[in-house]
């Protein structure tokens, strides 16, 4: 659905009796039968002018364990109880099991967000605080004395923290980020570059053998235990509504910013920003002569795109833009929808 569609929709919408009924597209579907490639996002900007808002109008079905989850196959329709619009999701798939049939999913929950782009940062790189890649154990060389080291390599590490974990995320020291008023650090980037089984300890070194090597890797490269529990099944949700942050860096090193563009934030969980959390992107109003008077006037700002954040550090967050209508860049505020 194109961000022009989804606009006319929603410049069109009439507000109803019911508060969920205010923020219906006025084209949106009665019912709609999910296919692979979808994404949450997509079926909820379909029926809702604020997608976000998703959580708010869904009914609780008692044979669903997370309505949140969403199959291909599966038919979210619009119903109304008293008088309150609701979305609701219908789940007939039936495999055949002898001797009883039992409802199963025939594939996997569709995600939030394109696995496709977002994928590699759900996993990969991390947000440090400074000085934690300094005090993290380092690896020194590799057993034949090679200078890069690739998959299946073994190499000794040095750092007594290696304690307790049978494998690690091999990082490099990437961008500081730092805030734009106070110049405090927000955050290091650790950048992936592999993963290390351990081996064995031997004379105060650790051997560990080099897995999924993402590029070569060298001594002085750091070990991390790798991130738990991210996944994307998180869902569109309103965020607090004083965030107050702006674009720090777009990924790829770029200034402009475009739809499906990665980027990263300077707030995270310490301002309340959670996975799913939707952020407007905004432009700051021109400042313009007044044709009468002749006095200066600042302009409103106003709404250029909408980001959702889809991994959350202290101070710093991953956001995917989501939609756009006019051109963004890095330093433009954030803020709440």
């Amino acid at each position: 659905m194109s961000f022009k569609g989804w606009a006319l929709g929603c410049l069109l919408a009439v507000t109803g009796s019911a508060v969920a009924e205010s923020v219906m597209r006025s084209d949106h579907p009665d019912s709609y039968r999910v296919v692979k490639g979808d994404t949450l996002w997509d079926i909820s900007a379909r029926f809702l002018c604020s997608p976000w808002l998703w959580p708010e109008i869904w009914q609780a079905n008692p044979d669903i364990a997370n309505p949140h989850l969403i199959y291909p196959g599966d038919l979210v329709r619009l119903v109304y109880i008293d008088g309150v619009a609701r979305l609701v999701v219908d789940r007939n798939q039936i495999i055949k099991l002898s001797p009883k049939a039992r409802p199963e999913p025939l594939a996997g929950a569709i995600p939030t967000l394109p696995l496709s782009v977002i994928g590699p940062y759900l996993s990969g790189n991390q947000m440090v605080a400074e000085g934690e890649l300094d005090a993290s154990p380092y690896l020194v060389a590799q057993r034949d004395g090679k200078i890069l080291s690739t998959d299946n390599d073994l190499v000794y590490a040095r750092g007594e923290s290696i304690v307790g974990l049978s494998n690690y995320g091999v990082y490099r020291q990437g961008r500081t980020f730092v805030d734009t008023d106070t110049q405090a650090v927000l955050g290091v980037e650790a950048v992936a570059v592999g993963r290390a089984d351990v081996i064995n300890r031997d004379q105060g070194l650790t051997r560990v053998r080099l897995s999924e090597a993402t590029r070569e890797i060298r001594a002085g490269d750091r070990l991390l235990p790798l991130p738990q529990g991210l996944d994307s099944d998180f869902v569109p949700s309103a965020p607090p509504l004083d965030i107050d942050g702006q674009i720090l860096s777009v990924i790829d090193g770029v200034q402009q910013v475009g739809q499906y563009d990665v980027v990263i934030i300077d707030r995270g969980s310490v301002a309340g920003l959670s996975a799913g959390n939707v952020l407007s992107i905004m432009r700051e109003g021109a400042l313009v002569a007044d044709p009468v008077s002749g006095d200066s006037i600042q302009l409103p700002d106003e709404r250029s795109g909408l980001m959702m954040v889809f991994r959350v550090f202290d101070q710093l967050s991953y956001g995917l833009v989501v939609q756009a209508d006019r051109a963004m860049k890095v330093g433009d505020p954030v803020a709440a929808p």
